[in-house]
């Protein structure tokens, strides 16, 4: 094939005037794919540079557009315009945020929580544990009962005479087991139990595992152990002054602030002179805030001290937790402060261990004295006492005043959510006796407005009259308070009950479902709208209205 030579021109190009038409040429080349110019457009003329060949000679310039003109803003409308962008950003993201939110709400992520422990793995973990011997002279774990739910049996290990509701498990002859839980086992105490003191321990699903709960067990042991050695061990604090205990006030809540910085220091001293030094001073501020308490309510916090204390420093032998030191820096609202006794008194015996080595030769020689007086005798007269300065001093105001504000929030929120608690309603007024407490933790009693308080762990409450053993509902009680520092509790609501089940022979009445139990004798009641009110007074039981 020939190519033709570009002298030639091109076969089949259109004619430059006229239509295209078959065999005409074109003196000039035109590129492949490149449109027809429209001969109706305006021309433009383009001016040759310098040094260029002008526009007929050679071959000739593409004809250019025109460049638009660029409309500049000015300095208030750039700015307006960048915040529409930045607000339209921001709409975009907040609304993919709340599309993300609503998704994972309505597709929550499977989450792995391990199952809990059985009940004889926690006993073998104890087991272990107390070969190894403990910190206090003669307390042997294994000596005492102890009951354990698991979340699906109960477990009594070691009991003199089981109830007969518990049955003899396999081969194991100090294991007895009842099917689902035992009645009266809420929470981890420790209590007369079938006529023996016992320790209870209650599991919770992904709460702990075995050594978590076998500390617990060895816990609460060491309360059955103290309440078989009573007499060497202060009385518990008395019910009313758990009512009376100043929670909101601000500066004994700062002193107590700095007496839990002071034993912090004290724990983590570089030298013994500064420890003690340290010790000295959370002694002073320990006095100072005993004195802004009601007497009753100072002794309180004492014997918590010693009973909840020495628990808590028995307990850590073995899987010492995060330092102590720095949960006492973190320090405790306002009110908490039931318990920050098992840390307070924690750090007491761990520096009496430092600074009076013989003190539990005190407990065996019956001349039992508080903790603070304990560590006064082994620190002796006269020695400094270290100071905290100025700044720190300002910087634990300012954290109390906080603490105050949000403490005094708190309450108000408990108070509303309690009456917005859904379910059965049980209502117990009390007649010429007082309800008081029988049992259990009295650090889930909680302050709310007008005089009352909210109790958010499992307790158990009667008189003469009845007997209430309440699991882990939110229980208001109503006080009357009289002259001195005498509190009385008249009548208390409990909220959330489900299935409330009534029944009523001779002259009890006994009012039942999960996790309480209630027998009650010289009552009226009423029964109405799954709300159930009882009034302590009558000569045998009877339905009104």
């Amino acid at each position: 094939m020939d190519i033709p030579h570009e002298d030639e021109g091109i076969p089949n190009a259109p004619e430059e005037d006229g239509d295209a038409s078959p065999g005409a040429t074109c003196d000039e080349p035109v590129a492949c794919g490149q449109p027809k110019a429209d001969e109706h457009a305006p021309a433009y003329e383009d001016k040759p540079l310098e040094g260029e060949a002008s526009a007929g000679e050679g071959t000739k310039k593409k004809a250019r557009r025109p460049r638009r003109e660029v409309k500049k803003l000015s300095k208030e409308e750039a700015r307006r315009q960048m915040i529409l962008h930045l607000i339209a950003l921001a709409v975009f993201w907040m609304l993919w945020g709340a599309l993300y939110i609503y998704d994972k709400l309505q597709n929550p992520p499977d989450i792995d929580i391990p199952p809990p422990p059985k009940a004889l793995a926690i006993e073998s973990e104890l087991q272990s544990l107390a070969k190894q011997g403990t910190r206090w002279p003669g307390f042997d774990p294994l000596k005492y009962p102890l009951v354990v739910y698991d979340t699906e049996d109960t477990y009594l290990f070691r009991h003199p005479k089981p109830p007969k509701e518990f049955m003899l498990f396999k081969h194991r002859k100090d294991t007895y087991v009842f099917d689902g839980r035992y009645k009266g086992i809420w929470d981890c105490y420790e209590t007369k139990f079938s006529g023996k003191y016992t320790a209870i321990v209650s599991v919770k699903p992904g709460l702990g595992n075995a050594e978590y709960y076998s500390d617990t067990a060895l816990h609460e042991l060491f309360h059955v152990y103290q309440d078989e050695c009573e007499e060497l061990w202060p009385s518990s604090s008395s019910w009313e002054s758990v009512f009376m205990y100043p929670r909101y006030d601000y500066k004994l809540y700062k002193t107590l602030r700095l007496e839990e910085l002071a034993l912090a220091n004290a724990l983590e001293a570089n030298s013994a002179d500064e420890g003690k030094g340290w010790a000295r001073r959370a002694i002073i501020l320990a006095d100072k805030a005993y004195e802004m308490m009601p007497a009753d309510c100072a002794d309180m916090i004492r014997s918590r001290q010693m009973v909840e204390g020495l628990a808590t420093y028995v307990d850590r032998q073995f899987h010492p937790r995060k330092n102590l030191a720095d949960y006492l820096r973190r320090g405790f609202k306002p009110e908490e402060y039931y318990d920050r006794v098992y840390l307070t008194g924690d750090a007491l015996a761990l520096l009496l261990e430092d600074f009076n080595p013989k003190w539990k030769q005190t407990f065996n020689n019956k001349s039992v004295t508080w903790l603070e007086d304990m560590l006064r005798q082994g620190l002796g007269k006269g020695g400094y006492s270290c100071a905290f300065s100025q700044e720190e001093l300002e910087q634990a105001d300012k954290e109390a005043r906080g603490e105050m504000t949000e403490a005094i929030h708190r309450r108000i929120s408990l108070n509303r959510s309690f009456d917005k608690t859904e379910g059965g309603m049980l209502i117990v007024e009390a007649g010429k006796e007082s309800l008081y407490l029988v049992d259990g933790h009295t650090s889930g009693i909680k302050s709310v407005l007008g005089g009352k308080f909210v109790s958010q762990r499992g307790i158990k409450i009667g008189n003469n009259c009845c007997t209430l053993e309440i699991g882990q509902y939110p229980v208001l009680l109503d006080l009357c308070l009289l002259k001195g520092n005498n509190a009385q509790t008249r009548r208390l609501v409990i909220r959330g009950l489900d299935n409330l089940e009534l029944s009523s022979e001779n002259d009890k009445l006994t009012v039942k479902c999960d996790r309480l139990n209630g027998e009650f004798s010289h009552a009226a009641y009423t029964f109405k709208d799954n709300k159930l009110t009882i009034m302590l007074h009558d000569d045998k039981p009877k339905k009104r209205g």
